[in-house]
């Protein structure tokens, strides 16, 4: 069984911890995808987290997800 590390997800990305952490772990060396609510970033992707579909769609290829978008009711 392959146990390495593929893809890592943060969501929240555009936000202060979210954006430290992609960086911090790209530097590192792996593969991060950045995830944002803001559909007008060009540097992350748009993640839609109401839209079933487009979360399972998007995260599908992700290992582990980093959650730290902020929750708004």
């Amino acid at each position: 069984m392959d146990t390495k590390l593929k893809k890592i997800g943060i969501t929240g990305a555009n936000g202060f911890i979210g954006w430290n952490l992609l960086s911090y772990l790209s530097s590192k060396g792996y593969e991060v995808a950045g995830f944002t609510s803001n559909q007008d970033s060009e540097r992350l992707n748009f993640l839609d987290l109401n839209n079933v579909t487009d979360v399972e769609s998007k995260l599908k290829d992700i290992d582990i997800l980093i959650h730290s978008a902020l929750a708004v009711s």
